[in-house]
């Protein structure tokens, strides 16, 4: 997820920072 790999398993990115 965008938002870092906190929010990671947000399957809207996913990728992560």
């Amino acid at each position: 997820h965008w938002a870092g790999p906190v929010l990671d398993k947000e399957p809207r990115a996913g990728l992560g920072s």
